[in-house]
């Protein structure tokens, strides 16, 4: 019964993954799986959610994560969705960086490596860079080969546009990906960067083309990588090929946030054209 439910994640059938799992905790109250799938099942409605649905998605997401973590204490995953979630959320729906980060130093019990990158996260969201600095460097002297931190480190270096260094630190994130999922979002990250900077546009439309070659058409993800590749076409001035990479987003898997993003770009090319 678990395995039906994931296949439905996979399908990005986030209502009907809710239901299932819903359903299942019903009967198994105690089940770490089935309480874990629930919170990523409430966490896929979340991002798919109006204003007005939001919040209750986030106290289902909030409720079945900790449940997870009263089950199963040193759950990797469910620590890194509640850290990403109390980073991320507003106060209003939940969010909170003071539990972040003492969910982050409990994760670095359970895994060092992956504690180093949580806490590097909390401390670049509370404006501590210094100490996020200090923490990504020390954890990659003990982990040299580690994925996620080359990754986190990329993204700090983003956000601050050095780029030489964010290309470097991605480079050896793709270097050491295990598998077509991690190389897609070190690929991404740079690409959508670059989208929203204006800047670095042949990289970052490089890295894009080379993210959707990892996907299958279909699915949420490929739909942002088209959108983000008619943005950096924009920034080059290359309307058509902007208009051609609008015109292939399948709305089928296109969320609320994805619509309302597309349609600006829409008006802004129109304008562009005329």
């Amino acid at each position: 019964q678990i395995l039906v439910g994931r296949l439905l994640l996979q399908k990005e059938a986030g209502k009907d993954a809710f239901n299932h799992f819903e359903d299942l905790v019903n009967i198994n109250s105690e089940n770490v799986d089935v309480n874990f799938y629930l919170g990523i099942s409430s966490l896929t409605r979340l991002r798919e959610a109006s204003i007005f649905s939001a919040l209750g998605h986030a106290k289902d997401f909030l409720s079945a994560m900790e449940k997870t973590l009263e089950l199963k204490p040193d759950h990797i995953d469910a620590h890194r969705n509640l850290i990403g979630f109390h980073v991320n959320a507003p106060g209003i729906a939940g969010g909170d960086k003071g539990t972040a980060l003492e969910l982050a130093k409990q994760l670095k019990i359970f895994d060092a490596e992956q504690g180093y990158g949580a806490l590097a996260l909390v401390y670049f969201a509370t404006e501590q860079t210094e100490l996020a600095q200090q923490t990504l460097q020390q954890g990659l002297k003990e982990f040299p080969g580690s994925y996620t931190l080359y990754l986190r480190r990329a993204g700090m270096h983003l956000r601050d546009e050095d780029w030489d260094q964010a290309r470097a630190d991605i480079a050896s994130a793709i270097n050491h990906a295990t598998n077509d999922s991690e190389k897609f979002r070190a690929l991404y990250g740079l690409g959508a960067a670059s989208a929203e900077s204006g800047k670095e546009i042949y990289l970052g439309i490089k890295s894009l083309i080379e993210a959707i070659s990892l996907l299958n058409e279909q699915g949420s993800q490929a739909q942002w990588v088209k959108y983000r590749l008619a943005e950096l076409y924009i920034h080059n001035g290359e309307l058509d090929k902007s208009k051609d990479y609008l015109t292939k987003i399948d709305n089928q898997y296109v969320d609320d946030n994805l619509k309302s993003q597309v349609k600006k770009l829409k008006k802004r090319l129109k304008k562009l054209k005329n």
